[in-house]
């Protein structure tokens, strides 16, 4: 069972509690099966942009 969403200040009294001194993360990136995700001569997903911003002024 999920614990509830905090309130903001909620959130804040907890965070007044601990600390954390570093993290972990774990990434995989492998297709669910342990093959890579894609390979690189697989084109990007539609909603990865290979464009260039345009620059600003």
């Amino acid at each position: 069972m999920a614990l509830p969403n905090l309130t903001r200040e909620q959130a804040i009294e907890r965070a007044a509690l601990i600390s954390v001194d570093s993290y972990q993360i774990n990434l995989d990136v492998t297709d669910g099966h342990g093959a890579p995700a894609n390979r690189p001569s697989d084109p990007p997903p539609p909603w990865c942009s290979t464009r260039s911003p345009a620059p600003t002024r």
